[in-house]
């Protein structure tokens, strides 16, 4: 495995980790920021993994899901977890 798509998928686990940890103390926004940072790292080592690119764009989890052929089941699940990313950096974006 290239060295980057290993430091990509080991900081997805450290992300789901936190997450974990963060609802356990009812701290539930910053374990949905976590979950969408652990999807959204493990997606990038997914198309890392999967093309010759060295670098992926992009936050959208439904853009990050498509490039990376994911099964359409789990495309209502990112649309829901995908708006953290923005909900729990910017508060007024609520």
């Amino acid at each position: 495995m290239r060295r980057e798509i290993s430091n990509w998928w080991k900081q997805g686990l450290n992300d789901f980790e936190k997450a974990k940890i963060l609802f356990e103390n009812n701290k539930y926004d910053g374990s949905a920021f976590f979950c969408q940072q652990a999807v959204e790292k493990s997606l990038k080592a997914l198309i890392l993994n999967n093309s010759k690119e060295k670098f992926i764009e992009g936050h959208s989890l439904i853009y990050l899901g498509k490039k990376a052929n994911i099964p359409n089941k789990f495309f209502s699940g990112l649309k829901k977890l995908s708006p953290q990313y923005f909900i729990s950096r910017y508060p007024d974006v609520t």
